[in-house]
């Protein structure tokens, strides 16, 4: 963690008690450790540039788990981009590909 990364998270969350928290005055070793981690975390993603779902790729693909031929199955089912069949997420192409017949 640095200097920078505190200032960026202490201004973006408000909690100035993060200063003392991640400083050496703080007697708790563990405890600054810890939150030295979280700051560097919060820090790192707040650098991170803001990616947000594109709201038609999100509506088709809520379209597609509606009309998904194994949403109602006992075994799998879909969940608004998560497929059970799968296991995991699926992209928009990937629900195309399921609902267009091709499994």
């Amino acid at each position: 963690m640095t200097a920078s990364q505190l200032d960026a998270v202490v201004s973006a969350t408000g909690h100035d008690r993060y200063r003392w928290l991640t400083s050496e005055a703080n007697p708790d070793a563990d405890q600054r450790e810890g939150y030295r981690r979280i700051v560097a975390a919060k820090a790192e993603a707040l650098a991170a540039p803001d990616v947000r779902p594109d709201l038609g790729d999100q509506l088709r693909l809520l379209k597609l788990a509606r009309e998904c031929p194994h949403r109602e199955a006992a075994e799998c089912g879909c969940n608004y981009g998560r497929c059970a069949l799968d296991g995991r997420d699926k992209s928009v192409q990937d629900c195309l590909e399921c609902v267009g017949g091709a499994r």
